[in-house]
């Protein structure tokens, strides 16, 4: 049987299989989390997305938009999350000031943990970075445990090998419990 990768042929099955794991083990990305539950959450979403742009942060690619129940602290509201690839020239911290920054100008207020937020903006990977600082934690820590990231994650690359993990993404998610999570549809960003 031949298996065809990039255009090349092979008739061994490893072969492939390791040259198809090495492409999704090097790429880098810089892929971002974005999560809301207050108020019009598709408008807040927007405005993230428009406010990141403003900052020289490029959103080269956009999942679809899941509802998804609360996760740490269940008594709220359910939250709309997406993930996105983007394009910048930043450092990790860099990427986070701007991030924090662009949180506090969307009136972001940090009441209780795991609790409503008007947004909420993540780096989830950043270029394979591996960070363990008191502020920045890189890849950020359990994203491969929560289905808020995993299933919009997974849309854009079912074949991405979190750092650290052995499995893909779309083998995460369909070990995964998804009762709650809904891919909505019709919604551009």
């Amino acid at each position: 049987m031949l298996y065809a990768e990039g255009g090349k042929k092979t008739n061994s099955l490893s072969d492939y299989v390791c040259r198809t794991e090495l492409k999704y083990i090097t790429r880098n990305l810089k892929i971002l989390g974005l999560g809301t539950n207050i108020g019009d959450k598709i408008a807040n979403l927007r405005r993230a997305l428009a406010l990141l742009e403003a900052q020289d942060i490029r959103v080269l690619r956009c999942s679809s938009v899941f509802e998804t129940p609360p996760w740490g602290d269940t008594d709220q509201d359910e939250f709309y999350n997406i993930v996105i690839e983007v394009a910048s020239e930043d450092k990790p911290r860099t990427l986070l000031e701007k991030i924090l920054q662009i949180e506090l100008d969307m009136g972001r207020v940090r009441l209780r943990k795991w609790g409503p937020r008007l947004i909420d903006i993540d780096i989830i990977e950043c270029d394979r970075w591996v960070m363990n600082e008191e502020d920045l934690r890189l890849p950020h820590p359990f994203y491969p445990e929560r289905v808020f990231v995993v299933a919009p994650f997974a849309e854009l690359y079912p074949d991405w090998i979190p750092t650290g993990d052995r499995r893909s993404l779309s083998e995460i998610l369909a070990s995964m419990e998804l009762e709650g999570i809904k891919k909505l549809p019709n919604i551009t960003l």
